[in-house]
């Protein structure tokens, strides 16, 4: 019976920076979260790159589980195709080290050659949906509660100081890196399975986040197609303005589409914004905001655009806020974040 190693592949433009009084950093790739496939994609691993300052003598560290996977070192023809066939090294056991010991190529990308329109399906698999997040529950049926890990384990807060939410639906804002414990309390109903844990090994964003991650990396250009998924009769599609969409006001929508699939043509350059009118649903994360460049220009990634000035949302509790750059961005030496849509979704009945 053959084993199959789940190969991942980084790639990291080393620029190095050659000060003679430099002294050789070492990189812990991925910092805690280490060296293996990334449930939020590639982007995880481009992000930590993103943090770190490469030089000449710098060491890379892998931290993985043996067994499980390894790290190759492949050409940049390699990388883009994902072929792992011949690498230049192959490191199978942990800790992995590769000492940085030539420079890199610093030049800039070249243009991107001009494509034809591409058509986009909003969320790929998931869909357009109000991202999950929340404990729907029957209120004086069942009730949810974050509790330590012994609580969680035992079944018992009554030595704890349990937050105990018992009107549905119920939310809980995961804002810190590290282990989270939900119970319900009522009936033995922690005892017979009703218990959540949740390993967060990166940071959730928001659930107004949901969408701006799917937009992230992506370039709309003029001629492009949104096309919306979605169960008729729950959801629907509105275009809507900025101050709208910041805000969760549906009462003055440029468009409302009903019937799914939806289909928009992205004919014109700037800034778009969608939600949906139904209640709440844009204060949960249902709304997405897209820039849009002229094919004349389309040289970098539009992706989401850039978030603006905070405003008083009337949306109710849990509006989201205003999406993140579509661009990369400095988080600071040593500092890891992972932009993963959140799907620890759990359903009381």
């Amino acid at each position: 019976m053959g084993r199959q190693l789940t190969i991942a592949i980084l790639a990291i433009t080393v620029v190095a920076l050659l000060h003679s009084t430099a002294a050789q950093q070492t990189h812990l790739v991925g910092d805690k979260f280490g060296w293996l496939v990334p449930p939020g994609g590639a982007y995880a691993y481009e992000a930590w790159a993103e943090t770190q300052t490469f030089a000449v003598g710098d060491i890379l560290v892998f931290n993985f589980t043996n067994g499980d996977q390894d790290v190759a070192r492949v050409t940049k023809e390699a990388f883009t195709a994902c072929n792992s066939t011949n690498p230049i090294t192959l490191k199978t056991t942990s800790p992995a080290n590769f000492t940085l010991d030539t420079i890199g190529d610093p030049a800039p990308k070249p243009s991107p050659a001009p494509r034809g329109p591409v058509t986009y399906v909003v969320g790929d698999d998931f869909g357009w949906i109000v991202p999950p997040g929340e404990f729907n529950f029957t209120t004086g049926e069942q009730d949810v509660a974050r509790v330590t890990k012994e609580a969680f384990e035992s079944c018992n807060i009554s030595n704890t100081n349990a937050t105990v939410a018992t009107t549905g639906p119920a939310y809980f804002k995961l804002e810190t890196v590290g282990q989270y414990y939900f119970i319900g309390t009522k009936d033995k109903r922690c005892e017979l399975g009703q218990k959540l844990a949740i390993n967060l090994g990166w940071i959730v964003p928001a659930s107004g986040y949901a969408y701006a991650t799917w937009a992230y990396g992506k370039t709309f250009i003029v001629g492009d197609t949104l096309v919306f998924n979605f169960v008729n009769d729950t959801q629907d599609v509105a275009v809507v303005t900025k101050s709208a969409y910041e805000n969760c006001t549906t009462n003055n929508t440029t468009a409302v589409y009903t019937k799914s699939p939806v289909r928009i043509l992205l004919n014109t350059s700037g800034e778009h914004f969608f939600t949906s009118t139904y209640y709440r649903h844009c204060a949960l994360g249902q709304k997405l905001a897209i820039n849009v460049t002229a094919r004349s220009t389309a040289t970098s990634p539009s992706g989401s655009v850039a978030p603006s000035s905070p405003t008083t949302s009337t949306g109710g509790p849990g509006s989201a806020p205003a999406p993140f750059s579509s661009a990369p961005s400095k988080i600071g030496s040593g500092h890891f974040t992972f932009v993963l849509i959140s799907m620890a979704a759990f359903f009381f009945y």
